[in-house]
């Protein structure tokens, strides 16, 4: 199967080069049971590794079935040890965070076997080393004897021809030794099975040949059993396919096994996300508020109105998709209220939802409980002289006064108050909104006699108000009794009216009555049907509104936002934040980029050791750099999630958080992760390819030095 032909190794350290082993020749066949004895030093361990294909040599030739190999690649290496050989190190070299079972289990994974029989090749072997009971332990949790009976069920699991051991039996007691050395004797009847040990008198009576070294050389080389090698045939083992979901096991135990450095990954990532959300989100909300100016005219940030094109009323379907939208908080059914209440130098005051405040707009008090409480904002409680558990007397735009319970301040700057919800379903203050005044024209049939006047209208639930006329009108013709009258409103409709029951009082005149039942009716004869045909879009703030106006279709409704818009004309401090912002992302990237090189560079070194256990058990190059790829993959995946599990709890639970996170968009969120994603998946990946630049025993030799 193997003949060596002058081979030689040299060791280089410093400017000092050592030899390893010298001009070795030597055959080995199938059937064969080998012992390589020699003190420590001697090199029989050099040409243990050599022959296995862990290290390399520098002079003569490695013939395997009486081809050259002189000439092989890292690749052909990979494949020479996946198809011939399996190995049992002398310093165990077992993944500690892997359990025996899992141990045993990844040799035949990478053979290609289904889940059914290598689970039970995997059990069996590790029955027939005695490790039953220690099925499921941790690999460092195992005592030497028992780390050494698990690499060695871990090489027979190989369905391989040669089976190469250092020091096998080195940390076990006399009756395990006894147990694995009839074992191996087994298995030597139709595989090459060759043994360096330095207690030669355990292995005496089941080796067929013994090989002495010293000084590199051999000093003698003995066949101790003449039994007939009956197979000299090559004998060819296909590579078995690794399946992409064996793969993908692999690389979730790969993760799981190890918890800690799991935390940690997603604790680098969280950090890492999270603040580059922050700064990007912080800078960007500065940079935004100061690339607006004030309009002339004051309105509400609050209020978006939107009419249809074809000026129709809204359906109920449009007004729930309205209600839908991600940035409106509520809706109105039409405009109204939005400045019934006014300061004693008639300036507007805002009324609002207490919908469009978050808890964190809050600077003292609570939110409203019924539509008798408010919350006010700051500069009115200076301006008014009020303060939080204080009655407060609002006065309507027609002089009318309600009285109302101050529960909460407004840390917000915008002349508001802003009311429970029951508020804005009050028919009398709907009313008073959008009917104060109004031009009617009343004409008395039976004499023609037609007066044009303004009416004050006042909301009145009274059981004075007998019949089924819409209003009342308390108004005396001179020297009789109106009847038969006909009233047309401002708007042009006209109404029969009947006054028979209807008291007069002069102190009321020109003056109209509604009530309750009327209601209805009032409003769709009295409004100006522009109020009726427009509903109210309440938003956050002009950041929300600016974004909820693009996605409303201007084809088919206009939209009325009068509050601050983005100016063309950005201040020069804005763009000085703006571009500020793209600069900190910059640097924080290239910050987070060389912190996280150094510390993926370092946690991949310490899997210099796995990686190296992964190539003697057969993984190629192409396999552990698509493990790699995949391990990452599923950790970003995890991570992204559970990042954003907890933003958007921060987020639901804290205002400044929200309105720095409302910034990011979802194109932000793509660039972040797909940075972050690079910086992780390049630094494992150059490991990778760096690290099949050097032999398995160099890369374990260093791991241990580490």
């Amino acid at each position: 199967m193997i003949k060596l032909d002058q081979i030689t190794k040299y060791y280089k350290s410093n400017d000092l080069i050592a030899v390893g082993i010298r001009k070795i020749n030597l055959e080995f066949k199938i059937g064969e049971f080998v012992a390589i004895t020699g003190e420590s030093g001697s090199g029989k361990s050099t040409l243990l590794n050599i022959l296995s294909g862990l290290d390399t040599f520098e002079e003569g030739e490695f013939f395997l079935y009486g081809k050259p190999t002189s000439h092989y690649t890292v690749t052909e290496w990979e494949s020479y040890r996946a198809q011939y050989v399996g190995f049992v190190f002398q310093n165990y070299n077992i993944i500690d965070s892997y359990t025996v079972f899992q141990n045993v289990l990844l040799a035949l994974e990478f053979q290609g076997y289904d889940k059914e029989t290598r689970t039970e090749r995997a059990l069996e072997l590790i029955e027939k080393v005695g490790l039953t009971s220690r099925l499921h332990h941790r690999a460092s949790k195992l005592s030497g004897g028992e780390k050494q009976r698990t690499v060695i069920a871990r090489a027979l699991a190989k369905d391989c021809p040669a089976i190469l051991c250092d020091e096998p039996t080195g940390n076990l007691d006399s009756k395990t030794s006894e147990d694995i050395l009839k074992l191996l004797y087994e298995i030597s009847q139709d595989k090459l099975v060759i043994i360096v040990t330095h207690n030669y008198e355990e292995v005496e009576k089941y080796v067929t040949r013994r090989i002495k070294m010293s000084d590199g050389e051999i000093i003698e080389d003995i066949d101790l059993d003449a039994k007939q090698i009956l197979i000299e045939e090559r004998i060819e083992t296909k590579i078995k396919q690794v399946y992409f979901w064996t793969s993908v096991g692999i690389a979730l135990r790969n993760i799981f096994a190890t918890p800690k450095r799991f935390v940690f990954f997603m604790l680098l990532q969280f950090v890492f996300v999270f603040l580059v959300f922050l700064i990007y989100g912080t800078i960007s909300s500065l940079a935004y508020q100061n690339q607006i100016t004030p309009q002339p005219i004051r309105a509400s940030e609050h209020q978006m109105i939107v009419q249809k094109l074809n000026n129709q009323p809204f359906t109920q379907s449009e007004i729930d998709m309205f209600k839908a939208k991600k940035y409106v908080q509520a809706v109105n059914d039409f405009e109204s209220i939005s400045t019934l209440f006014s300061t004693i130098d008639r300036e507007p005051i805002f009324s609002e939802r207490v919908e469009v405040l978050k808890r964190g707009d809050l600077s003292k008090g609570r939110f409203p409980a019924n539509e008798s409480e408010i919350v006010i904002s700051a500069d009115l409680v200076v301006y008014l002289g009020v303060d939080i558990n204080q009655p407060i007397t609002l006065k309507t735009l027609n002089n009318e006064e309600f009285e109302y319970q101050i529960v909460g301040i407004s840390s917000k700057v915008s002349s508001a108050v802003y009311f429970h919800k029951d508020f804005f379903n009050n028919k009398e203050m709907i009313f008073k909104s959008i009917v104060q005044t109004t031009g009617l024209t009343i004409t008395d049939l039976v004499n023609s006699n037609s007066l044009t006047t303004t009416y004050r209208m006042i909301y009145e639930n009274s059981d004075l108000l007998e019949g089924t006329a819409i209003a009342r009108v308390y108004y005396e013709l001179p020297g009789q009794r109106n009847t038969g009258m006909v009233m047309e409103t401002g708007y042009g409709t006209k109404f029969d009216i009947s006054l028979a029951t209807t008291f007069i009082y002069t102190e009321r005149e020109r003056t109209l009555f509604v009530d309750s039942n009327t209601y209805d009716e009032f409003i769709e004869h009295f409004t100006d049907p522009s109020l009726r045909y427009k509903i109210v879009l309440n938003v956050y703030d002009q950041y929300d509104g600016t974004r909820l106006m693009k996605e409303i279709d201007q084809t088919e409704f206009i939209v009325y936002y009068k509050i601050l818009t983005p100016n063309s004309g950005a201040t020069s401090f804005g763009i000085i934040l703006r571009v500020a912002s793209y600069a900190s992302i910059l640097f924080v990237a290239m910050f987070m980029f060389t912190l996280l090189r150094f510390v993926f560079k370092n946690m991949v070194a310490t899997r210099r050791k796995d990686f190296a256990i992964f190539r003697s058990v057969g993984a190629n190059q192409k396999f552990l750099s698509f493990l790699v790829v995949m391990e990452q993959v599923i950790q970003i995946l995890i991570g992204t999630a559970l990042t954003f599990i907890i933003v958007l709890i921060l987020v639901l639970s804290n205002d400044k958080v929200e309105s720095i996170m409302k910034f990011i968009s979802i194109l932000d969120i793509i660039v972040v992760l797909a940075i972050f994603s690079y910086m992780t998946i390049r630094t494992p990946v150059k490991f990778n390819q760096m690290i099949f630049e050097i032999s398995v025993i160099d890369t374990l030799r260093s791991s241990t030095e580490v």
